[in-house]
């Protein structure tokens, strides 16, 4: 008589010592308002303002080939550019680093700060401690210093207006 192996119970975590994550969550509209709105959609390759080419909604251009073959985008191409190119990175990064549960508002709002900053940034901020110490007021302020106590630049109308949304947004008086 042969026995079947056992089955393996999906609704626990396999190992013990890494638990499953708070969050599963993915971007929502208003996150990629503030991206789409302050990235701006450009159908041509451009000089992103942090140096590297871009297209779209800020895509960093790693494969010449797409934009030679079929230069200019539209939207519908820039929005998929965004959405399984850009963002699925982000989201694995900050849900599974984020040891506390995150409203759909505040996830949102990390996503669009990560996607302009970068995972490094973030990753060394007073706003991604306060967060991970469950001090959400705290970290809503940091959204305003991000850029001079990080970045080490004061920032610009634009940078200080995104930074407003995101806080914003992260706080959960107004989604855009």
């Amino acid at each position: 008589m042969t026995t079947s192996p056992a089955r393996r119970r999906t609704d626990q975590p396999t190992d013990p010592a890494r638990p499953t994550p708070p969050n599963r969550l993915t971007i929502g509209e208003a996150g990629l308002w503030i991206i789409r709105w302050f990235e701006c959609f450009h159908p041509e390759p451009y000089l992103h303002r942090k140096g590297y080419h871009a297209i779209g909604y800020g895509h960093r251009i790693r494969d010449w080939g797409i934009v030679l073959v079929n230069p200019p985008i539209d939207r519908a191409f820039a929005e998929t550019l965004l959405r399984r190119e850009d963002l699925p990175m982000l989201q694995l990064y900050l849900n599974a680093t984020t040891p506390v549960v995150l409203a759909q508002h505040e996830f949102d709002a990390l996503c669009s700060l990560v996607f302009d900053v970068g995972i490094k940034a973030y990753e060394r901020s007073p706003l991604r401690a306060e967060i991970n110490r469950g001090r959400r007021d705290a970290a809503a302020a940091e959204f305003d210093r991000f850029d001079v106590l990080v970045l080490g630049q004061p920032p610009s109308h634009a940078t200080r207006l995104r930074r407003d949304a995101e806080r914003t947004l992260f706080s959960g008086a107004a989604q855009p």
